[in-house]
């Protein structure tokens, strides 16, 4: 019964600050239920990097609604540190998952988290 507010996508390794900048972007629409971060499993993307950039936007939004992160690939032990500190310093409601929680698994538990 949910349906996708926003959506975007990037590949490659793109800089902290774009990714800052798109994650902005993504959580300025009014009226947001949840965060999805969603990724399969990366093989060049320095998930640490990208991860960088999503926590700067993070640190100063603070949304207030759940936030599922599902991801896995080069530098994910670092990232999913980066998350849980971000999530423990501004009282985030976030759950993290890797690559052993399908895509779909990862959207059902965000639906939940939701409701």
């Amino acid at each position: 019964g949910l349906r996708p507010a926003n959506y975007t996508e990037y590949s490659g390794n793109p800089s902290r600050e774009k990714v800052y900048k798109l994650t902005k972007i993504v959580l300025s629409k009014p009226g947001l239920m949840g965060l999805w971060i969603a990724g399969g499993v990366a093989n060049f993307t320095n998930i640490a990097e990208t991860f960088h950039g999503i926590v700067d936007a993070l640190d100063e939004i603070r949304p207030e609604y759940p936030i599922v992160v599902r991801r896995a690939g080069p530098f994910i032990e670092e990232g999913m540190r980066l998350m849980k500190a971000c999530a423990e310093r501004n009282n985030l409601k976030m759950k993290l998952l890797g690559k052993e929680t399908s895509m779909g698994e990862s959207a059902r538990i965000l639906a939940e988290f939701v409701r």
